[in-house]
């Protein structure tokens, strides 16, 4: 991505300057000119390069299948996907789209499915130890394979005739679950992958496993042990679980091999939580406790996982037979990943208190708006008890307004843009209406899921110079003693102003103001290609560029890349450029509609819920480190307006 993005300020064209398109210039002491950052000409393209399959597995236990080498493509007959931020005040929830996932080998395509978009979750800064800024970090994308297609004349793949029969089974749908880590901020732009493909079952959710969900206690990214959240899938019959520990181990060098932290088991613990759905749970064994090893039932080491390579052989996926004494606990008692010590166990992550869990799928939502009435988008929430749907209650609230971030790392800048930084979120009391309306709460069905229908109204644009408005909406069972949520598990969303495109736009007074921006962060183009800033150029290139601004969104080629510009917006643009293309003959862009609710949801409160305590905080902002990159920034910044008090 254009690292000119990165710095809020650089959206305002009264305020921008050329030089926000060159790389950070020579330094005085600790200061810099910042610049644009780090790689202003970057493109936002994500590639898989030289990635390859490691094992094929089913059940408890490696198989080797031959489907092992296969090549793992993603550029195949289409251009290279992009890696997106929802918005410059909003980077950590940063979503892939018009990816192609394809297996082949020797050039012979077997499996081909597209990646269904979706942001990062789980993001983990810190991980690495005495790396700063994204490159140690890292994050868990999860998602879905839609089209599933298969070769007529598929070889004996005993796993992908498997995958094959299950995907045929749920609509041509498999799961795909990946982490990314190490990137590097320098040529050729390279970080490590390691994931799996799997089975996907018709109505679980697409951008998370809703399993066995382990909770940091406190609510940080990492435990005291610096074990970050992960999750397990126990099968239905307890004879198997499975765990992923790709996102939740310290990593201890650049090559990927991960930190020792001991002799490490997956257990059972046999004393139980305390309490019900219906009362509040508390932990009967608390993360960081020293058991007796007596106090827990073994499930299985983790064999050799600081060994050079096991990451990325494993994809940190481990599996195991459930013995006899875990099996007769498992359905009802926590989940634990501990350390040996002597005869003692120390409790490193647990399963969230009770077992109870919920999270939010497609919780990234980009919305149009109307200038007279509402519009409506949905967001499912899945809650689980002990790793099975319940229905459980829950509540929601608006996030507080305040300050927006985004501005970059002003103390080690010798010459900060001058633009103002926007507020996020919901106007302060006494100052306008919040433009997002939503219930308060509710409870899940029995199968576990409810429907949070959010409502939005043309917010007025109250950032100027960017569009819309961004919110962020909280959720949390309703529970007493629930574990907390990881930080950004919430829903986001870019609320956007309402336009509706003229019949006949002028490019001076309709297009020239955002294209005009697009021009400005996106150097690749301006310098590279041709700029979008002048309608003699847009009106020679203008079947080119009606091709991208009228693509989905999912499409890699669609623009603008960043995917923040309105439908009504993008539509005056195709207009204008349809007006240079004699007799075309387009669709146009599909436009936001009003919707009629017979009785709108009693709004939910404005505030937070289940607030990370300041020392939290401060313990989450001092694993970030130095770095200055913009992930940094923005976390850094999201983190300082969760303060409180």
């Amino acid at each position: 991505m254009s690292t000119v993005n990165n710095d809020v300020r650089h959206y305002s064209n009264d305020f921008f300057e050329p030089r926000f398109q060159d790389v950070t210039g020579p330094a005085e002491g600790n200061r810099a000119l910042q610049n644009g950052w780090w790689n202003p000409a970057g493109t936002g393209a994500f590639r898989l390069v030289g990635t390859k399959v490691t094992q094929a597995v089913i059940g408890a236990g490696a198989l080797e299948d031959a489907a092992a080498g296969l090549d793992i493509n993603a550029q195949v007959e289409r251009s290279a996907a992009k890696l997106v931020d929802l918005d410059p005040q909003m980077q950590m929830v940063s979503t892939i789209f018009g990816m192609r996932v394809v297996l082949s080998r020797d050039g012979v395509e077997i499996m081909r499915g597209d990646y269904a978009p979706s942001p990062f979750r789980d993001i983990f800064f810190g991980r690495i130890a005495g790396v700063g800024g994204s490159s140690g970090a890292s994050a868990k994308f999860t998602s879905v394979l839609t089209g599933v297609t298969w070769a007529p004349d598929m070889p004996d793949f005993q796993v992908l005739a498997a995958l094959r029969d299950a995907s045929t089974a749920n609509g041509d749908t498999l799961t795909v679950n990946f982490m990314t880590t190490l990137f590097q901020h320098a040529p050729p732009y390279l970080g490590l992958l390691t994931g799996s493909i799997g089975t996907y079952r018709t109505g679980a959710p697409k951008t998370f496993v809703a399993g066995r969900r382990f909770a940091v206690a406190s609510g940080n990214v990492s435990t005291q042990a610096g074990v970050g959240a992960l999750d397990a899938v126990v099968a239905e019959d307890k004879a198997t679980v499975s765990v992923d520990l790709s996102n939740a181990m310290p990593i201890a060098t650049l090559q990927g091999v991960l930190g020792n932290l001991g002799d490490l088991s997956l257990v059972v613990l046999k004393t139980p939580d305390g309490g019900s759905p219906q009362s509040g749970v508390s932990a009967g064994v608390a993360e960081g406790a020293t058991i007796a090893t007596t106090d827990a039932a073994v499930i299985g080491a983790i064999p050799g996982y600081t060994a050079p390579g096991w990451l990325a052989q494993t994809a940190g996926l481990v599996d195991f037979t459930v013995p006899a004494e875990a099996q007769g606990l498992i359905a009802d008692h926590p989940l634990a990943l501990v350390r040996a010590q002597g005869d003692s166990f120390q409790v490193l992550i647990r399963e969230a208190v009770g077992g109870l869990t919920v999270r939010a799928d497609d919780f990234v939502i980009r919305m149009d708006t109307v200038k007279v009435g509402d519009v409506r988008a949905d967001c499912t929430l899945y809650a689980t008890h002990w790793g099975a749907p319940a229905s459980l209650p829950y509540k929601l609230s608006v996030q507080a307004g305040g300050p927006g971030g985004g501005g970059g790392p002003d103390n080690q800048d010798i010459a900060p843009p001058q633009a103002p930084i926007p507020d996020i979120g919901p106007p302060p009391a006494g100052q306008g209406s919040s433009a997002v309306t939503l219930g308060s709460g509710g409870t899940t069905g029995a199968d576990g899921t409810a429907t949070v229908a959010i409502f939005g109204t043309d917010p007025g644009n109250p950032r100027k110079y960017l569009d819309g408005q961004i919110y962020q909406v909280n959720y949390a069972l309703d529970i007493a003693g629930v574990s907390p949520l990881a930080p950004l598990d919430a829903i986001f969303l870019h609320l956007r102003d309402a336009y509706e495109a003229p019949e006949h736009p002028d490019w001076l007074t309709d297009i020239a103001p955002f294209m005009q921006q697009y021009n400005n962060l996106y150097p690749v183009m301006s310098r590279n290609l041709f700029s979008l800033a002048d309608p003699a150029v847009a009106e020679q290139h203008a079947r080119l560029l009606i091709f991208a601004f009228d693509r989905p969104l999912d499409d890699p080629n669609h623009m603008p890349a960043t995917r923040d510009l309105s439908a009504g917006k993008r539509e005056a643009v195709v207009r204008w450029l349809a007006s240079k293309i004699p007799g075309y003959a387009g669709a146009g862009v599909p436009q936001p509609e009003a919707v009629v609710a017979e009785t709108m949801p009693e709004t939910a409160p404005v505030g937070r819920l289940s607030p990370l305590s300041n020392e939290v905080i401060d313990a989450a902002l001092s694993q970030l480190g130095e770095g200055t990159d913009g992930k940094v920034q923005a976390m850094r910044d999201y983190l300082v307006s969760q303060r409180h008090g």
